[in-house]
């Protein structure tokens, strides 16, 4: 399976992106970019979203129309992860 992909890891820090090539024994970066949010135009004042403004930056620093695929990385602190407690006692309901 030869074809290019887009590896997004997204942190508390910033955005970490990648156009991988994947050929049919190696894997090769085409091109890379890292996004970090405290270096980007102040967004309190203009009540944009940091994340938005980051992925517009990453859009224009990369050829995304190469890429048909994305795989995304997120920190576990930029999530809520809740465990839930069934009151059934049998696994049959």
């Amino acid at each position: 399976m030869a074809g290019s992909f887009l590896r997004l890891e997204i942190d508390t820090s910033g955005i970490k992106a990648m156009i991988v090539e994947q050929g049919y024994k190696k894997v090769f970066i085409k091109d890379d970019c890292h996004v970090l949010f405290e270096d980007l135009p102040d967004s309190e004042e203009n009540d944009i979203d940091p994340f938005d403004v980051g992925m517009d930056v990453v859009a224009q620093l990369l050829d995304l129309k190469t890429c048909s695929t994305a795989i995304i990385f997120v920190s576990p602190f930029q999530v809520c992860f809740r465990n839930i407690d069934l009151p059934f006692s049998t696994e049959k309901k």
